[in-house]
């Protein structure tokens, strides 16, 4: 019985931190604390609107994951350009246009880790409802000793580059 009961107690408390992750980008803040720091993060989202060559392999269609259509680069840094904790790390971020959130991985390999600051790129397709010149809200997810932080960019203008 007790076993049960603690078992069950654990089933809730993994709950509600899975649960947390899953909202926790739609209400982040633009500064937020972190090992004593104030953690703010800086980006400029665009839309690559290049031309792309395109294989005659009719097998072969255009996957806008490998030109990354929609790009993210952020960087994250604490507000006084100092030193972050060590055991930052970025793990995804989310982008909001209009009432549309899409949630975007962060590139392993684009990431660039210095002890005052955190750079890293995200690529992916923009949804249906992302245009060029609409605003947008950029919010990363962060953990930090085993917990999740959320920190939002102010609202930008979704640039376009051609």
């Amino acid at each position: 019985m007790v076993n049960k009961t603690i078992f069950t107690f654990l089933i809730l408390i993994l709950s509600a931190v899975g649960a947390n992750a899953q909202t926790g980008y739609k209400t982040a803040k633009e500064k937020i604390k972190i090992g004593g720091k104030s953690i703010v993060v800086k980006s400029e989202v665009y839309l690559n609107l290049m031309p792309q060559i395109i294989s005659d392999d009719p097998k072969e269609k255009p996957d806008c994951l490998k030109s990354g259509s929609l790009i993210a680069p952020v960087t994250i840094e604490s507000a006084d350009k100092l030193k972050l904790p060590k055991e930052i790390e970025i793990k995804q971020l989310w982008i909001k246009s209009g009432d549309v959130w899409q949630q975007v991985q962060i590139s392993k390999n684009e990431t660039n880790k210095k002890e005052n600051s955190i750079y890293s790129i995200a690529r992916t397709c923009p949804n249906g409802k992302i245009n060029r010149e609409s605003l947008i809200t950029l919010v990363v997810e962060l953990k930090y000793k085993g917990k999740s932080y959320f920190v939002r960019s102010n609202q930008t203008k979704l640039m376009a580059v051609y």
